[in-house]
């Protein structure tokens, strides 16, 4: 009821329903884009290079005072990354101090040389001494700018984002009084599985050099040592720094006896490119495979069933950040097409000698004759490659043939480099918001214009409010250690959101399986005297799952996968014989065969799993990318009859996906019959809790 009646006065405080009130939504999207572009883009480096104007001394002030020093391998964050973190090791906090330079006309380098063992000690001494992570951060009032612009009332304002702030702690403790109870079992239960260590020191160090009638020192970290045969970092040797994300989606598929793999969608990208981006896994029926959405939207449940089942060809699509990666079209019966220029797709490739064909009136060209081909398994990895070697590649198994998943999906990649910032939450969904703003306004306005809805311009809400609430709970057990305790990123972390139809021909029924993934979560703990603290890891990898599983069901009561936490529970509960085994270097702990809890013995990385399953480069093919995510999200919807913006529309993600029901499409109207009013009514909760989490003036 509290949320009622704060909306309800927040409604009347901006004028009431009718023309006034869609006046004063009007008002409170261009107030949230004024407040968006005032903030700014907290990656920017050349932005804040203007802003420092281009002063060599300020600029390097600024990275050796606001970067923390942190004692992970490699190039992890870059130069806008490590701004964005406010940390970084020599290498990163060097890319950042050459990227200002540079951005003011300075002739700079980034040199490198190794450094004596007391230089690294000091090295691990600032980090062990510095602040990072130390506390919660306290819950910021609203600003009193924006209640005088909005003309709302401050109890209001402040009382709805006390709610929400209330909803995520009141989470955050079912977390942590579940996963305290869960990790003090593993641990008694692994004994002395976990190794221990200190922290490494690093061998080699990295600065920038500016000239200034000879080459002069610009060293951030402030250590002393003698420089003597320091060398400039080249390509070649920053190249072998770096870290990259590859996505792989592979087709597997038999004929006879033989079994074959084929490389539908092969992507490799630098990890800055990809690190708090949005990217986007997209696999849609082909162009004719469906009806148009008005039609399918009059079917019956058991008339779309029967309408789904007689899609055949599909097309995977990679977007980061709005640029398309297209892959080969595949067809359920194994067989892949060709694509041609304008992004048709044209003939199936052969297998083998002579195998495969064409689909009747698709290209032309009549049917070839060979053995049948049978689609065994649509498979994704993701690998993020470590420093000068392979990384470890997550491998998932998204169809796989007599199961019920169908190949209308779509995923989301969380890939962080560091804890989101406080404030970044609410500053992106914003940013959804105000990309979209045309857009809203001509729905408000009962006029939708011919603008595409960037449905994922940003990263999904799902992950982001993880993110959030992680930070805090990374927070709180380093606060229970009374500054005994610092953590940082070694690697990057990686999780992904993935929404999927399902089909369950016996029952009739079409849903939607919606699931968070946890591929990578690697956290560094150590203790002040530079030991590591692998336990601490695994309290954090408990709480992972747990968090993980809470936000499904809060966000997604209707989800039809039950979690690796719930799982794991059950079958402890039951008495399943528990079981503690090595599994490829990890140790695996189970009491039954649905879920198990993986643990790193050398770090202590623990998380939940559930069985899963376990190339060449590919051309880019032409790929039409507008609205396709939006249409693949619109039908997905459609599936699982969820036409409306309801209890679950929580994050700005789901609102602005809703309203790709009413923009797509001739039949938009009969789609989304009353959905305007509930629109308008979530703007004002999704957007003056932005803009009152942002905090500040």
């Amino acid at each position: 009821m509290r949320v009622i009646t704060i909306l309800l006065l927040l409604l009347v405080t901006a004028g009431g329903p009718g023309p006034d009130r869609d006046a004063s939504l009007l008002r409170l999207l261009r107030t949230a884009e004024r407040h968006y572009i005032q903030v700014g883009d907290p990656t920017d480096v050349r932005s804040l290079a203007t802003r420092l104007e281009f002063d060599r001394g300020r600029i390097f002030e600024f990275v050796r005072n606001e970067i923390a020093y942190e004692p992970y391998e490699g190039v992890l964050r870059g130069a806008s990354g490590t701004l964005f973190a406010r940390s970084g090791n020599a290498i990163d906090q060097s890319l950042l101090l050459f990227a200002l330079l540079e951005a003011g006309g300075e002739r700079a380098r980034i040199v490198q040389g190794p450094i004596p063992d007391e230089g690294a000690a000091k090295l691990l001494e600032m980090f062990l001494a510095g602040q990072s992570g130390s506390k919660l951060p306290e819950r910021k009032r609203a600003a009193e700018k924006v209640v005088r612009e909005l003309g709302v009332d401050r109890e209001a304002l402040d009382a709805l984002l006390f709610e929400r702030e209330n909803d995520d702690s009141t989470l955050i403790d079912e977390v942590l009084e579940g996963s305290d109870r869960e990790a003090s079992r593993l641990q008694r239960l692994l004994g002395d599985r976990l190794a221990s260590g200190t922290l490494d020191a690093p061998r080699q160090h990295y600065w920038v050099q500016v000239f200034d009638e000879g080459w002069k020192d610009l060293d951030p970290t402030g250590i002393e040592f003698d420089r003597k045969g320091a060398g400039s970092l080249g390509d070649r040797d920053l190249a072998s720094l770096q870290r990259f994300v590859k996505f792989t989606l592979i087709l597997e598929r038999s004929v006879g006896e033989k079994t074959d793999s084929v490389p539908l969608l092969d992507v490799t990208l630098p990890l800055e490119s990809v690190a708090w981006k949005a990217v986007d896994l997209v696999i849609h029926p082909e162009a004719g495979e469906l009806p148009e959405p008005k039609e399918f939207s009059a079917l019956s449940e058991q008339e779309r069933l029967e309408a789904i089942k007689k899609a055949s060809v599909f097309r995977p699509g990679l977007r980061v950040e709005g640029r398309p990666y297209g892959g080969s079209p595949f067809g359920l019966d194994g067989r892949t097409f060709d694509v041609a220029k304008d992004g048709r797709i044209a003939s199936a490739k052969d297998l083998g000698k002579g195998i495969g064909g064409l689909l009747g009136g698709m290209g032309g060209g009549g049917e070839k004759k060979g053995p049948k081909s049978k689609l065994e398994r649509l498979i994704l990895e993701v690998e993020i490659t470590e420093v000068g070697s392979k990384g470890q590649v997550h491998r998932r198994a998204l169809l796989a043939r007599g199961s019920d998943e169908w190949p209308l999906l779509h995923a989301s990649f969380l890939i962080e480099t560091h804890p989101l910032p406080e404030g970044e939450r609410d500053r992106r969904a914003l940013g959804v918001l105000v990309e979209n703003r045309e857009v809203i306004e001509d729905l408000l306005g009962g006029e939708p214009g011919e603008a595409d809805i960037h449905l994922h311009s940003e990263v999904s809400a799902l992950l982001l409010r993880f993110s959030d609430l992680r930070r805090r709970i990374l927070a709180r057990q380093v606060a229970r250690e009374k500054g005994d305790l610092k953590f940082f990123r070694e690697r990057p972390g990686l999780i992904v959101e993935t929404r999927q139809l399902v089909l369950d021909a016996e029952g009739g029924a079409v849903r939607l399986r919606h699931s968070i993934d946890i591929m990578e979560n690697a956290v560094a703990f150590v203790s002040a005297s530079g030991k590591r603290a692998p336990e601490a890891v695994l309290r954090l990898g408990v709480a992972d799952t747990a968090l993980e599983s809470l936000l499904l069901v809060r966000s997604d009561p209707s989800d039809s996968a039950p979690s690796a936490w719930n799982l794991l529970q059950r079958a402890r509960l039951h008495g399943g014989d528990r079981r503690l085994e090595d599994v490829e270097g990890k140790l695996r702990l189970a009491w039954g065969a649905d879920a198990w809890w993986s643990v790193d013995p050398l770090t202590g990385a623990c998380v939940g799993r559930v069985p899963s399953g376990a190339g060449q480069a590919m051309v880019e093919y032409a790929w039409n990318v507008a609205g396709k995510v939006c249409d693949v999200s619109m039908f997905l919807g459609m599936y699982t009859a969820s036409g409306k913006a309801g209890e679950t529309a929580k994050d700005v993600d789901k609102l602005v996906g809703n309203m790709c029901a009413l923009h797509g499409g001739t039949g938009a109207r009969d789609v989304a019959g009353g959905h305007i009013a509930e629109i308008k009514d979530a703007l004002w909760k999704h957007t003056m809790s932005a803009l009152a989490g942002m905090g500040g003036e």
